[in-house]
């Protein structure tokens, strides 16, 4: 979804997240049902672009995912917090994998029905955002 600013808005600065990849601890991507007895890494894909970045190196991002319950489980947010790697000559514009990835233990998410949501937020920098949302996802737990 487009991020605050958008990217492209202006030549100075934008943001835009792209996709959430969600996998189980099999490997098998899997982003409507997930095991919950098996490990799930998240990671959102988001991209910068613009005239300052360069003067960005360093400052840092915050990643949030958030497990918004639709049926009564508990909620569920976890949260990394990085730096921006934009020096010159060859900077990062877009993060991605171990870039933005959480490893939730096996059995922390509880089945049920979930909303999951990501989003990255520049601390020092408050109003500079971008989310990205999937459509319901299931958690379950596997028979025996």
């Amino acid at each position: 979804m487009p991020g605050q600013p958008t990217l492209g808005s202006n030549v100075a600065f934008g943001i835009d997240a792209t996709a959430i990849h969600v996998t189980d601890n099999d490997g098998i991507p899997s982003q409507l049902v997930l095991d919950a007895d098996k490990q799930i890494k998240i990671n959102l894909v988001f991209e910068i672009d613009g005239l300052v970045i360069p003067s960005m190196n360093g400052a840092k991002y915050k990643v949030t995912y958030a497990f918004a319950p639709l049926a009564n489980t508990p909620a569920f947010t976890t949260a990394l917090e990085r730096s921006l790697k934009t020096s010159l000559p060859h900077p990062t514009k877009v993060y991605q994998g171990a870039d933005t990835e959480v490893k939730i233990p096996a059995g922390t998410v509880k089945p049920g029905l979930y909303q999951l949501s990501a989003f990255v937020q520049f601390p020092d920098n408050p109003g500079i955002a971008a989310f990205a949302t999937l459509p319901v996802i299931e958690v379950i737990k596997e028979q025996p």
